[in-house]
């Protein structure tokens, strides 16, 4: 008898897709965590020149790249896996249907940015300008990270090959709901995951109605974008 989308066979695979998931962001951060904390030891000890605070920041990005990779690597592997040696369409990797839409979502996300900019400063879903740093190299540092490999790594984990995976067992709703906790589960600080929740569910209303993985990748962009406050910043 073919087994039905609820079979015990089909639920044991997607949560063995929940499992690998785990098991990389462990391994994302405890190599990212290990660096960072490598760097911030013992780099001063090579470059005396450097300040206490240019080797926190060494640290940090050199951690969140690695991180980062890590991720990227588990995209690229698990990519393969599901789409039966296709990468594409194992992550989701196709043209955008219903750009329209897609589109709209992304003025409400920018829109969401700006609505938390001009927030007093005392309401929990505040988002102060940030302002871009004058060093040319660490400035370059921070567009690399933030506006490029975070959003392509986390995409391409969550709402890349996770989202196809799971899609093969579950509905929408609850790949949604599951890819979406794992998104705001990596922001680790209670206030940051509390004003996250509406990016969650655009992007993830953005993968499901664009059917790519490019959709929220794009808009993922666009919201970190917004966010350090390049539209705006003097």
């Amino acid at each position: 008898m073919a087994q039905t989308e609820a079979s015990p066979g089909r639920i044991a695979s997607a949560w063995l897709l929940v499992a690998a998931a785990v098991c990389w962001l462990v391994l994302a951060f405890g190599c990212g965590d290990a660096v960072n904390f490598l760097l911030v030891s013992h780099l001063g000890d090579f470059f005396p020149s450097l300040t206490l605070l240019n080797v926190i920041i060494a640290g940090f990005y050199a951690g969140t790249f690695v991180l980062n990779g890590v991720l990227l690597a588990a995209a690229v592997i698990h990519g393969r896996i599901v789409g039966s040696g296709n990468i594409n369409a194992g992550l989701g990797n196709k043209p955008v249907s219903r750009l329209p839409l897609v589109a709209c979502l992304a003025a409400v996300i920018v829109a969401y940015v700006v609505i938390r900019h001009v927030l007093p400063s005392t309401s929990l879903l505040h988002a102060p300008t940030p302002r871009i740093s004058t060093n040319l190299f660490l400035a370059s540092l921070l567009i690399l990270a933030r506006y490029v490999i975070v959003p392509i790594a986390e995409e391409s984990l969550f709402r890349g090959w996770l989202w196809t995976g799971l899609q093969r067992h579950w509905g929408t709703l609850p790949t949604a709901l599951l890819t979406s906790t794992f998104f705001l589960a990596i922001h680790v600080r209670p206030r940051l995951i509390v004003v996250l929740v509406p990016v969650a569910i655009i992007l993830a209303l953005a993968r499901h109605f664009g059917q790519s993985v490019r959709a929220s990748l794009a808009l993922h962009m666009i919201y970190n974008l917004a966010l350090e406050g390049l539209f705006w910043s003097p």
